[in-house]
């Protein structure tokens, strides 16, 4: 692995895949892991930058968590490989909280306490419920995944979001339902694991249609770690809903739909979260969507990610989330350069407002990147994709759109 190295990667990449030596990883003080510039690298002699970087890297969510930590860690080994920021390399000091919120608060403590300018990471919104309150105390950004709306509705100063928000899932979910119903009062359930992120995408919902004057025929989740799905589901189908929306992770997509076919239901199921190509392949099924922020790091558009991540040593870790990652870690790197050498929190957080739009290499929509007063999410478009019947690969349905139901009525 050239440019960026981690200590606890160096180890052994295989066993971040499967997470048995990230636990040692863990936890702040010298038991972090620290990506640095190594080899020589091509950055020049230059003091680094040092981020931070904190999330469940072996936890509930280490899955997603190590797909964001795989393209993130791709973005800056290339900028390195190109001379880093100005001649200064970039390295990540990368925290492990097991989806343990002490575990979660102490490492970003500890990373503010180390200087650093701003915080990555945070894919599970059962950590950063609570660990982004932290943000503005400490006056350290703080760039997550995870969708905890009440900490970007309205912006706050600190916190951004590198992940469509929870808001934004329901709204565009929506949208595409009433778009192609047949219907201007389609029958809709939803499904969904327990978490943060996705109480705020249920309240976002329910809002969202209430507004359009309709009402969920059925409303059913089930624990994040559970394996049993078949109540929730059972519950659905026996709605006899015309489409069923959900929030779904990688694991829990397949056996939601499975659950739902075998219990009868053969319409459209609309997911957000678990929207990898791996679910798509793996649940098979052509009426099962997906809603997007940006290009998986598999089909082609998504190649600058995945080329990258090969020549970082880290593509076996790629998932949805790495090219969530790698345009973090972009938007980070544009706005360091507006930091300048060296930069504090407050200069971050000042950075972050001149940024605007990045060019995110075809990755995503329009305007990725683009913050101010307004809005803290890097994503302002979505899109939706299935797998066609008998498809190599997921394809997109439509085009990019903005995820609101502004105009349906």
């Amino acid at each position: 692995m050239h440019g960026l190295r981690q200590r606890w990667a160096r180890r052994s990449l295989a066993a971040l895949a499967v997470g048995a030596l990230v636990a040692g990883a863990c936890g702040g003080g010298d038991d972090g892991g620290s990506e640095d510039a190594g080899d020589g690298g091509a950055a020049g002699g230059g003091e680094p930058y040092v981020l931070g970087f904190s999330a469940d890297l072996s936890g509930v969510f280490a899955s997603l968590s190590q797909g964001a930590l795989a393209g993130t860690q791709a973005y800056f080994d290339k900028l390195n490989a190109e001379g880093g920021i100005d001649g200064h390399p970039v390295e990540l000091e990368v925290r492990d909280d097991r989806t343990d919120v002490q575990v979660g608060s102490a490492d970003i403590r500890d990373l503010a306490e180390m200087g650093v300018p701003v915080i990555l990471g945070n894919v599970s919104s059962v950590v950063w419920a609570t660990t982004g309150n932290l943000a503005e105390e400490l006056e350290v950004p703080q760039l997550a995944g995870a969708a905890v709306d009440g900490l970007v509705y309205p912006p706050r100063p600190y916190l951004y979001r590198y992940f469509q928000s929870a808001k934004q899932a329901a709204e565009g979910k929506l949208r595409y339902v009433l778009e192609q119903a047949e219907s201007d009062q389609p029958r809709i359930a939803s499904i969904r694991y327990e978490s943060a992120g996705t109480d705020d995408w249920q309240k976002a919902l329910e809002d969202a249609m209430g507004e359009l004057d309709l009402e969920l025929v059925a409303n059913e989740r089930f624990p994040a770690a559970s394996t049993d799905v078949a109540p929730a589901a059972s519950a659905v189908a026996a709605a006899n809903p015309d489409y069923v929306v959900a929030s779904l992770n990688d694991p829990h997509a397949p056996l939601v739909v499975d659950a739902l076919r075998n219990r009868g239901y053969t319409g459209p199921i609309v997911s957000w979260v678990g929207s990898s190509e791996q679910v798509l392949a793996g649940v098979a099924d052509p009426e099962f969507y997906v809603l997007r922020d940006s290009m998986a790091p598999e089909l082609p558009e998504g190649a600058p990610v995945r080329e990258a991540a090969e020549a970082a040593g880290v593509a076996d870790n790629l998932n949805i989330f790495s090219t969530n990652g790698y345009l973090a870690a972009k938007f980070v790197a544009d706005g360091l350069k507006i930091c300048g050498f060296p930069c504090d929190g407050a200069g971050m957080e000042a950075a972050f407002q001149e940024v605007g739009a990045i060019d995110s290499e075809g990755l995503a929509g329009p305007g990725f990147g683009e913050v101010g007063d307004d809005s803290h999410i890097l994503s302002s478009t979505v899109s939706i994709w299935h797998l066609a019947q008998g498809g190599p690969e997921g394809t997109i349905v439509g085009d990019w759109f903005e995820p609101t139901i502004e105009g349906l009525r």
